[in-house]
């Protein structure tokens, strides 16, 4: 039996049976076995991929938005399927690896979602924030501590000058497809126009638009407006370029028309006025396409003025017909006219109105200081020069008042009587003349009594026959005849 065992080990065809015998028993029983989760070195067995939409953003001025790239990151296994619930760090590095705050992220510690995604937005900083062109990588790091292989991927940013400059291209290979559409097509001094050059350039992704010639980026974006100050022909300059950094470049002449003048009317308040009064001037203008900024009068009167304002006063000197002329200067220089008559008449002047009292009341003749206070007259026009009174009894005194200043001390018009007193008793009738600065007079009267030496207060004998001559009820006592009629020295 050993020996027949023995020969049939020999055989190759056993040994070969045996082999496969012995290598399916080994697989059933490493079936059994739990296999370990990946650990160590089997991290590599996952994934990280970063895309940034779009990978090159403009650094512009302050004030200006700034522009955003979307960056979109996704864990993968090994069979290319999301991982979620994954934690990564988010990083922005230089292009030697060195971390760098240039630009922001929306988030920088972020987790999977059930597709394995992580979506966050990049802002590009300004140009208060960096000097000039440069490039950034956004890097993604697994931060699993059962991966301790690092499990990352990173995305290379690139920050271009808002000046772009023909040099900046990496090739002239970016043909206009069409023309550069401008609206409105033929727009005039100071209003807005607009440039578009998505038709010229439909594959672009930026826009630099040149409008006064020097070679320089005036504006961004595939459309751009502006006004010209100047009327003529200009010509406006666009280069194109790609994601690829391709570019091309076109031109457009365009001719910026004068545009319509403003148009004005003057209104005069009051429009009738005597000579040395204050008109006032207000121009009432419309300009379509801009505004006046230059307003020049010519009041007709010889004299003129300039003003950037709308209104204006001027006074004249003589009486006539005067025609304002207003000649307007708007901001795209054109000049128009407009016109008014304003009529100076000389001034009417009116008489002074005249009244006056005399003191004392009570006048003994021979003794009292006797004198007219003509405060109460007065000129509405201009002012009382000279004072002029007739006592009644043949005298006369003047006073002079230039300008209507007294050269009394008190600077009232009180005339004195320069016949201190009356010599003599009885009824007197004072006249007051003024006259005013235009020569014109008034004349006013009041009848003065004068008592006898002995004073006013003594018995005056009646009348001889005890008779009202004048019937208005009073015995007459001031005139000796009992004739009348005398109102102002009665008594019952």
């Amino acid at each position: 039996m050993r020996a027949k065992f023995s020969s049939r080990l020999k055989n190759p065809m056993v040994w070969l049976i045996l082999l496969t015998l012995a290598m399916f028993v080994s697989s059933c029983r490493n079936n059994e076995v739990e296999v370990p989760p990946l650990v160590g070195d089997s991290g590599h067995h996952l994934f990280l991929t970063i895309q940034a939409n779009p990978d090159h953003l403009v650094i512009h001025e302050p004030g200006r938005p700034r522009e955003q790239s979307d960056i979109s990151i996704q864990l993968k296994n090994q069979q290319g399927q999301g991982v979620p619930g994954e934690n990564l760090k988010l990083r922005i590095l230089n292009a030697t690896g060195n971390e760098i705050n240039i630009g922001r992220l929306s988030d920088y510690n972020v987790k999977t979602d059930a597709a394995g995604f992580v979506r966050v937005i990049y802002t590009a900083p300004d140009t208060s924030e960096i000097g000039g062109a440069t490039s950034i990588i956004i890097e993604a790091i697994l931060t699993n501590a059962s991966y301790p292989r690092e499990v990352t991927d990173h995305h290379e940013i690139e920050l271009q000058n808002s000046a772009v400059n023909p040099g900046d291209c990496s090739s002239g290979a970016l043909v206009p497809q069409g023309d550069i559409t401008v609206a409105p097509a033929n727009p005039v001094v100071n209003q807005t126009v607009c440039f578009n050059g998505t038709a010229a350039f439909p594959t672009a992704v930026e826009f630099f638009w040149d409008f006064d010639g020097d070679g320089r980026s005036d504006a961004t974006g595939a459309n751009a407006c502006t006004a010209f100050g100047r009327a003529g022909t200009v010509q406006v300059s666009l280069l194109a370029r790609s994601v690829d950094r391709d570019c091309g470049t076109t031109t457009t002449v365009v001719t910026i028309g004068p545009g319509a003048p403003a148009s004005c009317t003057i209104v005069a308040s009051p429009s009738q006025i005597l000579i040395g009064e204050t008109v006032n001037f207000t121009a009432i203008t419309a300009d379509p396409d801009g505004r006046v900024r230059r307003f020049a009068w010519n009041f007709g009167d010889g004299s003129s003025q300039t003003s950037s304002r709308n209104t204006i006063t001027h006074k004249y000197n003589r009486a006539g017909s005067f025609a304002v002329v207003l000649t307007i200067t708007d901001d795209q220089g054109n000049v128009s006219t407009c016109q008014t008559t304003i009529n100076v008449g000389e001034e009417t002047p009116g008489a002074p109105v005249c009244a006056f009292t005399v003191s004392p009341t009570n006048i003994v003749a021979g003794s009292s200081a006797v004198s007219a206070n003509a405060s109460a007259s007065t000129d509405p026009d201009g002012t009382i020069d000279q004072y002029t009174v007739d006592w009644g009894d043949g005298t006369f005194d003047t006073l002079s008042c230039p300008g209507g200043v007294c050269p009394t001390p008190t600077g009232l018009p009180i005339i004195p009587k320069g016949t201190v007193t009356y010599a003599n008793e009885g009824t007197f009738t004072v006249t007051l003349v003024v006259k005013d600065n235009d020569g014109l007079t008034s004349t006013c009267t009041q009848q003065v009594t004068v008592c006898p030496a002995a004073g006013c207060n003594q018995t005056t004998t009646q009348c001889s026959n005890g008779i009202d001559d004048d019937g208005d009820g009073f015995i007459d006592l001031a005139d000796p005849q009992c004739t009348g009629p005398s109102d102002d020295n009665e008594t019952t």
